[in-house]
Parts: structure tokens; sequence; C-alpha cells
């Protein structure tokens, strides 16, 4: 399983390659204990065999929550993939994430947006140069542990597009002045 952005499939032997590569360099970290997957900072790689049965296990993962759909990312232009085989699954702090595109759940999104609307949490959030994607910062660490970003095209009904946009302009008002905080902060240490 990889917490990651995207998974390509690639041929065993190119999978052999990179693995034999990351192993020389010192990069062990980013083969997975199972040896199947190569998680390298937002895109893994895994054997064309092994994808296949990555999802089949999806449908039946233990931290997945509710039914599958097909992530709105797989619609893209140019994108080809399966359909209805992605699932909301549970991270360590109890984000729900795309296990295709590692989106947040708009319900989760939302909850990130009030506690970046909050002047004493250290949540922010921004707008991407890509207007169908928003980061969020402050939560967690990494991917691994809870969301970092949310698509939009995960918005799935009008109440949960008005309930997103009630609280969005409060949430990057306040991320703003957060940030600037920060940013004076660090100008006046140096």
């Amino acid at each position: 399983m990889t917490y990651t952005y995207a998974v390509m499939e690639v041929s065993p032997a190119t999978f052999a390659e990179i693995k034999a590569k990351l192993s020389a360099a010192g990069y062990n970290w980013a083969i997975h204990d199972d040896g199947t997957t190569l998680d390298m900072h937002g895109i893994a790689l895994q054997e064309e065999a092994t994808r296949s049965k990555v999802l089949g296990d999806l449908r039946h993962h233990e931290d997945r929550v509710g039914d599958a759909f097909t992530c709105g990312s797989r619609r893209q232009p140019g994108r080809v993939g399966d359909e209805d085989v992605d699932v909301w699954l549970k991270r360590p702090n109890g984000d729900r994430c795309c296990s295709y595109c590692g989106s947040l759940h708009p319900g989760d999104f939302e909850a990130a947006l009030k506690d970046a609307a909050d002047p004493d949490s250290n949540v922010r959030v921004s707008q991407s140069d890509k207007r169908y994607k928003w980061y969020i910062d402050g939560r967690v660490q990494n991917a691994g542990e809870g969301g970092i970003k949310f698509y939009t095209w995960h918005v799935d009904s009008k109440e949960t597009e008005q309930a997103l946009n009630a609280v969005i302009g409060d949430a990057c008002r306040a991320s703003e002045v957060k940030l600037d905080g920060i940013i004076r902060h660090t100008s006046k240490a140096s």
C-alpha cells in the first residue's frame, strides 16, 4: 500500500533496474517492506501485475471507508483507468483520502477549512496555480499521516459545494494573516 499521489505501472525489468539503482544509492527507505512498491516523493512505481492485485486489495482494505467510486483524476484528458476501483482510505490522523489521487474527502477538507479560519490554529490553506487544487498546511507533516491537498472534482453535491464556499473565504483570509506572521517572524530571526 502506498500513500503517494500517483502510482505508475512499469515493466518488471524497469522496476528491477530502478529498485537496484535506488538501493545502490542508499534510498532503501523508498522500497516498501514487501519489495513490490518503490515510493518516491509523490510518485510510486509498481510492476504491472502488482497494480491489479493492489486494486483488488483496495476493495477489501481494512482502512477503507465507504463505497468504491471513480476518482475525477482518472477522467482527466489523456488518462485511462478502471471504473469504480477507488476508495477513501483512513490515514493515521483519521483523514479520509482518495486511494488514487490522495485528495482529502470533501468533509475532511471542510474541517480543515474551519481549522484554517481559526486565528489560533496553525492550519493554513492555499490554492495552487491549478484552480482545482488546494493545499492544506499545518495539520500533518506528510501525506502518509493525513491529507495535504484537496481536488475540487471530489465535490460530490451542491450541498457540499455550498458548505465549502461558506468557509473558504474566511479560511483564505486567516491563512494569509498567519503566513504574513511567519514571514515577519522568520525575517526578524535572520
